[in-house]
């Protein structure tokens, strides 16, 4: 079940962000992002147990997807898609136009659930990772053409 992520959960999120990546965020990073007015942090529970969560930040019709991670006893099992779902969701419902995030260059099974929503890569950040040294693929989900062909092919749009 997805709900907002709390300052209790932190323990928790920070076991998952540790297994998940070689340069993770930090406490005071996550409790930023929690304290942060524009902040969308989504977890994934079960029976009380955080198995996944998201961070993104909206500002006006943009969103960044800052962090995603799903623990690793947990992944397959669909946790990281509800969570983007739910977010692209939320996008939708307050007027966000688009949607970018970055990932590694070597991380397909995460590009290959972007793709699957529609995000497309813009371009590639060269070495903006270290430990390894690694490109960023910078992708968008842009809403507002996604909204824009819905107009001009749906059944409204059709003349006679």
């Amino acid at each position: 079940m997805i709900m907002p992520l709390s300052a209790e959960d932190l323990g928790r999120v920070l076991e998952i962000e540790r297994a998940s990546f070689s340069d993770p965020w930090s406490l005071p990073s996550f409790e930023s992002s929690l304290s942060f007015e524009d902040s969308c942090c989504w977890g994934w529970k079960e029976n009380g147990l955080l198995h996944g969560y998201l961070i993104a930040n909206a500002c006006q019709d943009e969103m960044q997807i800052l962090n995603v991670a799903v623990a690793p006893e947990s992944r397959r099992q669909g946790i990281g898609h509800a969570l983007l779902k739910h977010s692209i969701q939320w996008a939708r419902n307050n007027q966000v136009g688009r949607i970018f995030l970055e990932v590694r260059s070597s991380n397909q099974a995460a590009i290959g659930l972007y793709q699957s929503f529609g995000f497309k890569p813009v371009y590639t950040r060269k070495k903006f990772y270290y430990d390894p040294v690694e490109d960023a693929y910078v992708m968008l989900l842009d809403l507002e053409g996604e909204n824009e062909e819905a107009k001009s092919t749906g059944p409204d749009s059709q003349t006679g």
